[in-house]
C-alpha cells in the first residue's frame, strides 16, 4: 500500500493490514511499476503537546514539593494528638 501525506506531500510504500478494504480505494503506478492501493493521510504534528525536558523537571518538583508539604501536614497533624 502507499500512504500519501498530504501535510508533507511525501508518498510511503509499505505493508498494511488495510489490504483487505483496498478493493474500494484508489489505486496509482509505483516507481516499480506495480500497482499498489492509496491511501490519503494527514499527519498534524501539533495534535498532541510534547512537553520539554525542562517542563518535566519542573512538574517533578513540584510532585516533590507536593508530597513533602503533605508529608509534613500528616506528621503535625499527629503531634497534635
Amino acid at each position: 500500500m502507499v500512504f500519501y501525506d498530504r501535510s508533507a506531500d511525501k508518498y510511503f510504500l509499505t505493508k498494511s493490514t488495510l489490504v483487505a478494504k483496498a478493493v474500494n480505494l484508489p489505486t496509482i503506478d509505483w516507481e516499480d511499476g506495480n500497482t499498489y492501493p492509496l491511501v490519503n493521510v494527514e499527519q498534524e504534528c501539533g495534535d498532541r503537546r510534547r512537553r520539554s525536558g525542562a517542563e518535566v523537571q519542573r512538574s517533578l518538583r513540584a510532585q516533590v514539593i507536593r508530597r513533602t508539604f503533605r508529608k509534613d501536614r500528616k506528621t503535625r497533624r499527629k503531634e497534635r494528638t
